[in-house]
């Protein structure tokens, strides 16, 4: 009757094996070294390529699927009738490390990193513009003169001890709510973007 021994898979998903064999042999990797030492090893080629759905060519772009179009690996060519596997001539965009060869990390910053955060930057200004003019404790504690008052401060200065001047509250309220509201407006469908974008792959 034979022995069962366990049998352990380990898989780095888009590894470099140069990279990693590298490291295991100045010593930098003594648990993987072992590892390869007492039991195989080598890489596994997937049929998708770099086009492996939508989120590599996002990934090594820093473009969205919106922009370069590609959900699958596998895309149908209408005009052919057919099913065809994604390759370069369909995505001439070249991957950021072809972009960046030679570059500062300020210019990696700036071409990949910034582009991809633009979105959630630009929801969170949106929601900060909004919550400061909101704001109303703040703006009651740091201004002491009328003048200096924000929208909120000066409505509620229209509530008295005895009576509140409904009429003029009202007015305020509107005149107040203006600005903020065609803001919100003109910045909605950034502000969608910022929130969703990357949410679905």
């Amino acid at each position: 009757m034979t022995s069962r021994r366990p049998v352990l898979l380990i898989g780095w998903d888009a590894a470099d094996q140069k990279l990693v064999e590298r490291l295991c042999a100045a010593g930098e990797l003594p648990t993987l070294s072992r590892l390869k030492a007492r039991g195989a090893y080598g890489s596994l080629e997937g049929c998708a390529s770099r086009f492996a759905g939508g989120v590599w060519p996002t990934f090594y772009t820093g473009r969205d699927v919106a922009w370069h179009g590609l959900y699958h690996n596998k895309i149908w060519r209408q005009e052919r009738m057919q099913v065809e596997l994604a390759d370069e001539t369909w995505f001439p965009e070249p991957p950021f490390w072809e972009l960046l060869d030679g570059d500062t990390r300020f210019t990696a910053f700036r071409r990949i990193v910034l582009p991809l955060a633009a979105p959630g930057l630009v929801a969170t200004g949106i929601f900060a513009v909004i919550t400061t003019y909101n704001e109303f404790l703040f703006a009651l504690v740091l201004t002491s003169t009328p003048s200096a008052e924000t929208m909120p401060v000066g409505a509620a200065t229209l509530i008295g001890r005895i009576n509140v001047d409904w009429g003029a509250m009202a007015a305020a309220g509107v005149i107040g709510a203006l600005p903020i509201v065609v803001f919100s407006i003109l910045v909605q469908k950034h502000l969608v973007r910022g929130l969703t974008v990357g949410a679905v792959k």
